[in-house]
């Protein structure tokens, strides 16, 4: 019998999204208690070989997300290249869970999209949602943020520094969104003490301004 799901943790990014995701999912628990949720935009054919890469460097296990695929604690699900996918809920268990879906929408030209990924999670699972936006080019994210934000979620945001481009992080924190602005190695190490448990008020507790060195 599944574990109730105690959260959602969503890892997304662009240009230099992949190498950032690997040194994230390298580093999190193997107790973890969060489903993951990795949406990097990257063509169809990449999404083999980059949950191949993953599956050999995580603690945990990774799979391709499908139509109707699950949440589990502790797993991680890679959102196939050129697909945009959405959370539903589902409570054919003991308790209330969640599946991805396929989705037709399309709110941006990136593929997945992350905007989509965050809206449904924040319509659906709410303040136990943390989002992670990591390096890439453009502002995917930020509209996503703002509804995770809206409900009580988490946002964290690549630090500059430690960013292969700057702008979906940049387009976060420009806009008020990012409960933690955080180097790269810090990602996995908040993750794992937090979750997605971690609040808003608690994640700005220490300054941006330290948290963005390094």
């Amino acid at each position: 019998m599944l574990a109730p799901l105690q959260g959602v943790i969503v890892l997304g990014g662009s240009t230099g999204g992949t190498k950032a995701v690997e040194q994230v999912v390298q580093q999190l628990s193997a107790t973890l208690k969060q489903a993951v949720l990795v949406a990097v935009h990257l063509p169809a054919h990449f999404t083999a070989s980059f949950v191949e890469r993953l599956r050999r460097i995580s603690p945990l296990p990774v799979q391709a997300a499908s139509h109707e695929s699950r949440l589990e604690p502790g797993k991680i699900m890679v959102i196939p290249g050129g697909q945009n996918m959405v959370v539903r809920p589902i409570s054919n268990g003991p308790w209330l869970g969640w599946q991805t879906e396929f989705s037709t929408e399309m709110p941006g030209f990136d593929v997945p999209s992350i905007d989509l990924l965050l809206a449904s999670l924040a319509r659906t699972i709410g303040r136990k949602v943390t989002g992670v936006i990591l390096s890439g080019l453009g502002s995917d994210g930020t509209a996503g943020a703002q509804l995770v934000r809206a409900q009580g979620g988490t946002i964290i945001a690549q630090n500059e520094q430690s960013a292969t481009v700057f702008g979906m992080p940049k387009s976060v924190i420009q806009a008020g969104l990012a409960s933690q602005v955080l180097p790269l190695h810090s990602i996995a190490e908040f993750i794992n003490r937090y979750g997605s448990a971690a609040s808003p008020a608690h994640a700005q507790a220490r300054s941006v301004s330290q948290l963005s060195l390094g």
